[in-house]
């Protein structure tokens, strides 16, 4: 009896534990909703239960660093296989405004990795958010970005989501993304800046221009601040003073490109769902596929300028593609159209000599004549 009775204490004792451990988990999630703690009356509010059980907490602590430990040792495979699997990736350091206890605010910096980590320091925050981005080297060309929409409709004092809330976009999101891919190939950062990226006191004009008039002063704080960070992020790699992760230039260009107030539309959190969706997006549409004509702004003028700058982001893009497709058909006119070449006419071709003149082939020659047949099977060649 005695045996029977210690066996169940134990397993109602481990049955607790694991309970516990469930629980945790669950609050765990529930303050990762919005940075800060899950509260007891969110915990009720969500029906989960509450223990105080001193030695089921140290038990379940003891659970946990373990699991921890295990979970390091995964971390970085899981983090790569989860960010291969969704192009949904942020990565940079932002602020928020925290109130404090004696009344008043201050700024707190952040890495987008981890936000769980706040820092009164800037650079202490760049510092932990580049180690992280070397250690998983996830960066992701298509990765969506928050936008001034996501300013407007997050609380100062959390942290901005990545994709949540981004606003319908009045340039195709895939489109812009694909196409700057491409022109980063082909161009500096600087070039690019300029061109497509506009100044901090050029940001603030704008943002004074589309703000709707519910957006509070933190909100508005915290949003210049942000585009200050990432700008002279921006400047410091152009100048080479700074070392950056693999991709930083680019996600930092594409952060400022999509903080643009002109970026999104949406000002309110009245937008239907439908309006905000990704509506089927395709990154290779041209500029006017991409542009999304139910865009409305108070200054007409500030919105052309924006499109224009936009526009030539596909300039590049649209020649690159139409030399393609040209080099294409003439590549299938090849193969339509057989054409019968000698020796001498390959010479030709080549421009080693001109039709009519008395040539006599050397080593040389007859070696890109073997080499121009090899690429060129679709003709005939006598013997």
């Amino acid at each position: 009896m005695e045996y029977t009775s210690d066996k169940s204490n134990k397993t109602n004792h481990q049955a607790a534990s694991t309970s516990l451990i469930k629980n945790t988990t669950q609050n765990k999630t529930i303050s990762l909703q919005d940075n800060r703690p899950a509260t007891i009356f969110q915990r009720k509010e969500n029906k989960v239960n509450i223990n105080d059980d001193r030695a089921l907490e140290n038990e379940a602590d003891q659970m946990g660093a373990k699991a921890l430990q295990t979970k390091s040792l995964t971390n970085s495979l899981s983090q790569t296989k989860l960010q291969k699997q969704s192009p949904i990736v942020q990565r940079t350091v932002l602020s928020k405004i925290q109130s404090l206890k004696k009344g008043g605010t201050r700024t707190v910096y952040y890495s987008t990795y981890d936000p769980s980590q706040e820092f009164e320091n800037q650079f202490d925050a760049w510092r932990l958010d580049t180690r992280l981005a070397n250690e998983h080297n996830d960066f992701s060309e298509e990765a969506r970005y928050p936008t001034v929409f996501t300013h407007y409709n997050t609380d100062s004092h959390n942290v901005p989501p990545a994709v949540g809330k981004a606003g319908p976009h009045t340039v195709s999101h895939s489109s812009l993304s694909f196409r700057l891919a491409k022109k980063i190939k082909k161009h500096s950062l600087e070039k690019i800046r300029d061109e497509q990226v506009v100044t901090l006191d050029e940001f603030i004009k704008l943002l004074n221009t589309e703000a709707p008039s519910k957006f509070k002063k933190s909100q508005r704080k915290r949003l210049i601040k942000d585009y200050k960070i990432s700008y002279e992020r921006l400047q410091k790699i152009i100048d080479g003073g700074k070392e950056n992760y693999p991709g930083e230039g680019h996600e930092l260009l594409m952060r400022l490109i999509q903080l643009n107030p002109y970026t999104v539309y949406g000002k309110g959190k009245s937008v239907s769902k439908g309006r905000i969706k990704h509506k089927g997006e395709r990154k290779e549409d041209d500029f006017e596929t991409s542009i999304d004509n139910k865009a409305k702004f108070n200054s007409e003028e500030n919105y052309s300028n924006f499109k224009s700058k936009r526009k030539k982001l596909y300039e590049d893009s649209s020649e690159e593609e139409k030399e393609e497709k040209d080099n294409e058909h003439k590549h299938k006119d090849k193969k339509t159209k057989s054409v019968s070449l000698s020796p001498l006419d390959v010479m030709v071709l080549l421009g080693r000599t001109i039709r009519g003149a008395l040539y006599i082939m050397n080593d040389d020659d007859w070696d890109a004549y073997e080499l121009y047949k090899r690429n060129h099977p679709e003709n005939k060649y006598p013997r």
